[in-house]
């Protein structure tokens, strides 16, 4: 088994400005091989299309971490990839509207999701990825996003 993270090669503990560390430094101790690569615009989709399964850890006792957008989960569905991530807000509103319930609360939830993808057929991971690729480009597409600006501003008494 192969750990493949994709990030920026530095990572700060707090705000996105302090605590600055070496993302390399918090891969230590895994019991597989693992393997650093810098997010880069040019190669990251092919780096994370080749894998089985994306991840999005995030610390549930940061607000801030906590607080932040789906838009990540919803890049890695557009690039047709199933996705565990941590139970945040954002990704709870976005799983739950897709269907896919694959968020992990805690360590015994990141083991069991780990080991069930892990173990899946990739007919089976597959199927995930499509799932959330055909609900990212339905719920997020450029057509939607003016849609939910029509309604706003037809709420508020514009004509659209």
């Amino acid at each position: 088994m192969e750990l493949h993270v994709v990030t920026d090669p530095t990572v700060f503990r707090y705000l996105n400005r302090f605590g600055r560390h070496a993302a390399q430094d918090l891969l230590r101790g895994f019991q597989c091989d693992v393997y650093f690569h810098p997010w880069d615009r040019g190669t990251f989709s092919n780096r994370i299309t080749d894998s089985d399964v994306a991840i999005i850890p995030i610390d549930l006792d940061d607000a801030f971490a906590r607080g932040k957008p789906e838009n990540k989960l919803v890049m890695l569905w557009q690039l047709g990839m199933p996705v565990l991530a941590s139970d945040t807000p954002a990704y709870r509103r976005a799983m739950e509207s897709a269907g896919i319930d694959l968020l992990c609360r805690d360590s015994a939830d990141w083991r069991t999701r780990l080991r069930m993808m892990i173990a899946a057929p990739d007919r089976k991971r597959e199927g995930i990825g499509q799932k959330g690729r055909s609900f990212a480009e339905r719920a997020y597409s450029k057509d939607e996003f003016l849609e939910r600006f029509d309604r706003v501003f037809t709420s508020v008494g514009f004509e659209v």
